[in-house]
């Protein structure tokens, strides 16, 4: 069941999002593999929906090698 255009998983990564406050993809996968069997790739792409959606905010971060650092919008807090 959708709620507000949100799939299942979408919703999980969210609340992983959440609950750590904010990490790079793999940070993300490790905490939603505890509990799911998802691919790294999966999460990606779910993060990447989630931001054009607005209910996510990234960072490009360049330590090294450059990565997206995601966290939840504030439109998305705002909504809630």
């Amino acid at each position: 069941m959708k709620k507000r255009g949100i799939g299942p998983l979408e919703l999980k990564v969210l609340t992983v999002v959440s609950e750590l406050g904010n990490g790079k993809i793999k940070d993300i996968h490790e905490k939603l593999s505890e509990n799911e069997n998802v691919a790294l790739t999966t999460v990606a792409t779910v993060l990447d929906r989630l931001y054009k959606k607005g209910l996510l905010s990234r960072k490009l971060v360049s330590e090294g090698r450059p990565y997206y650092m995601y966290s939840i919008s504030d439109a998305a807090l705002k909504n809630n």
